[in-house]
C-alpha cells in the first residue's frame, strides 16, 4: 500500500469521505432553498449529518498531511462538526445555509484536487473512481 506524502491510507480514506460529504451537500444545496431547509426536518438532518461526516473526516486527517495542505481550513471544518455534535440545540441554520452556499463551493475544488492526487495505487479507497 502506497503511503501518501505526510500521511497514510487513513488520510486517503478521510479525504474521500470529505469529498463524498461535500458533494452530497452540494447536491442538496442545488435542490433546495434556504426556506425549505428551515422547514424540512428530514432534509435538515441529512445536511447536518453530512457536515458532521465532513468535520469528523477532517478532524482525523493526520497533522503531517494537514501541514502539507494549509489551503484546507482543517480546524474550521472540524470545528463545525464539534458545534453540531456538542451544541446541537444551538445550531444556527442561517450560518449552516451560508456555509452550504459559500464555504462548500470554495472547498470542493480543493478537496477534489487532493482526491485526484491520490493516483492509481492499489491502496486507494475502493470507491474513489466515483469522484475522479
Amino acid at each position: 500500500m502506497k503511503e501518501l506524502p505526510g500521511g497514510d491510507y487513513r488520510d486517503e480514506t478521510r479525504i474521500v469521505h470529505m469529498l463524498q460529504a461535500l458533494e452530497r451537500i452540494e447536491r442538496e444545496t442545488m435542490r433546495t432553498s434556504r426556506d425549505r431547509m428551515f422547514f424540512d426536518d428530514t432534509l435538515t438532518r441529512a445536511i447536518v449529518l453530512d457536515f458532521i461526516v465532513l468535520g469528523e473526516a477532517a478532524n482525523n486527517v493526520s497533522e503531517k498531511y494537514c501541514s502539507l495542505h494549509p489551503e484546507i481550513p482543517w480546524a474550521d471544518i472540524a470545528g463545525i462538526r464539534h458545534k453540531l455534535v456538542h451544541d446541537y440545540s444551538g445550531i444556527d441554520f442561517g450560518i449552516l445555509w451560508d456555509s452550504m452556499t459559500k464555504d462548500v463551493p470554495a472547498l470542493l475544488p480543493l478537496v477534489r484536487r487532493l482526491v485526484a492526487e491520490l493516483g492509481e495505487e492499489p491502496g486507494r479507497p475502493d470507491n474513489i473512481e466515483e469522484f475522479l
